[in-house]
This record gives C-alpha cells, structure tokens and sequence, in this order.
C-alpha cells in the first residue's frame, strides 16, 4: 500500500471495494470473492489503465505436494493447501473473465514481487 500511495503512475486505489462471482468446485455453489485491490495507473503517454490486483503468497498460487509421510498434520496442512489451490484456481479464472469484460488488467502479486528490491 506505501507502495500504491507513492507511486507517481498510479492515480488512485482502493482495497476490497467490490466482488466478483464465482463458482466454488468444491461445493459447487456461488460465492463472492472481493479481491485485496483496484488500482488505476498512467502511462508516460497519459494513457490510463485499470488493474485488479490479488495479493497471495507464492505456494497458494501452485499445486500442493503430497507429503512423503502422511502424519496428521502433514495431512491436515495438505489438504488445507489442495482446498486454497482450488478455490484460488476458480476466483482467478472468474477475475479475468470480469477484467476482460470490463476492460481491465488481472495480476497476481506475491512476495517474490514484493521483496524483489529488498
């Protein structure tokens, strides 16, 4: 966010501000994902572009590994991991179905971004 507010090409922003609709595998039911953020940015050309932008660690954005050993909490945090897989799956297809409807650019930022320049 000191990010947003300090960026001279971005215009403005806001953080949970809407939803999107999308449709849960996993109970096969329609859910509202409201995503971390919009944000409008300038070009040097002047020319403006809407972005709508998810904040995820980088392990939620791949398949989950089967552990080796199957202990309860190996488990437990692998099917935790599958289930935010999925879901994570179906709101990001559901987000850019809606930013090409309206116009708008789909990223996904994790903490590979975020502390590149650290």
């Amino acid at each position: 966010m000191q990010y947003l507010d300090s960026s001279p090409s971005v215009l403005a922003w806001s953080s949970e501000e809407f939803y999107i609709p999308y449709y849960s595998p996993l109970d096969h039911r329609s859910h509202k994902y409201y995503v971390d953020f919009i944000v409008i940015t300038v070009d040097e050309s002047g020319k403006q572009q809407g972005w709508v932008l998810e904040v995820k660690p980088s392990s939620y954005l791949q398949k989950p590994k089967t552990p080796t050993r199957m202990t309860d909490k190996s488990t437990k945090n692998y099917l935790y991991a599958a289930k935010q897989y999925v879901l994570n799956k179906a709101k990001f297809e559901a987000a850019k179905e809606f930013c090409s409807r309206k116009g708008l650019k789909f990223g996904i930022i994790t903490e590979n971004f975020i502390f590149k320049g650290i």
